[in-house]
């Protein structure tokens, strides 16, 4: 079982076409008054155990992001090849043995995520992911450096499922009981309806 006090990296995907919002941005879309990648920084700084580095995975808006002070991370595909593309630059970049992936727009994850997906993997088990009673979260998965060159052979397969890719791999699915906690805002309506319920 690894170490979680073991460092680890993290990257926020915030890379997207944003289709389902209506082409903006998701991650500056706005909830209870502030942009949503800067929720998941939040959680991420109230993990109970944080990240040494922190990256955005972004292809626009530049100068909104850099404002943040963090590495910015642009996929090296053209076109939108989803979450998995910018997952493989944030591999290629990462400078730590484990990286944290986290979606922009879930601010409620638990803060109990990244030790508890680090608790999953070991020598030969080199990815993880959290899962709930309502279904598998892979895009909130913990990754092992060394995957890099695999998924690059996997996307340039002309495939980009994150959870198709996940289960090619000896990959520990981490099963979480607060399904609200993975809450995903990615639509306009999704974040409305919740404005208005708060």
């Amino acid at each position: 079982m690894t170490n979680t006090t073991e460092a680890y990296e993290a990257v926020i995907l915030a890379g997207g076409q944003g289709s389902r919002m209506g082409g903006l941005d998701k991650g500056l879309v706005p909830w209870q008054g502030t942009p949503l990648y800067q929720h998941a920084l939040s959680r991420l700084a109230q993990q109970s155990f944080r990240p040494q580095r922190v990256s955005l995975s972004v292809n626009r808006n530049l100068a909104h992001y850099a404002a943040s002070g963090l590495p910015l991370l642009g996929d090296r595909r053209l076109g939108h090849a989803g979450p998995l593309a910018g997952v493989e630059t944030a591999l290629l970049h990462s400078q730590s043995d484990w990286l944290l992936c986290l979606p922009c727009d879930m601010p409620l994850l638990p803060t109990e995520l990244a030790a508890s997906l680090l608790s999953a993997v070991n020598g030969t088990t080199l990815a993880a992911y959290a899962t709930t009673a309502e279904g598998p979260q892979p895009v909130c998965c913990l990754l092992h450096r060394s995957l890099g060159s695999a998924l690059s052979r996997y996307l340039d397969s002309g495939q980009g499922r994150v959870l198709g890719w996940l289960n090619t791999l000896p990959a520990a699915a981490v099963g979480f009981d607060d399904s609200a906690s993975f809450a995903n805002f990615n639509t306009l309506a999704a974040v409305a309806a919740d404005e208005h319920k708060t």
